[in-house]
């Protein structure tokens, strides 16, 4: 993540393991309830993807992603 923001490029981790979310609030559930689901939200990167990315953003971003 590190990497990819030194080039210019948006990433960031938005998710969160379903249970921990606000609204499932009501089921009591806690950090370390589900260690594995929280793991991979914690590690899952967003990268720009959307329908206007050109060919040679595209090469761009995942160029980069790939490299490292």
């Amino acid at each position: 993540m590190e990497h990819l923001k030194k080039q210019n490029i948006g990433c960031e981790i938005y998710y969160l393991c379903d249970a921990l979310q606000e609204c499932f609030g009501y089921l009591g559930y806690k950090e370390g309830d589900f260690p594995e689901a929280e793991k991979a939200a914690n590690e899952v990167l967003a990268l720009p993807v959307y329908p206007e990315l050109t060919d040679e953003m595209k090469d761009y971003v995942f160029g980069r992603f790939l490299k490292h």
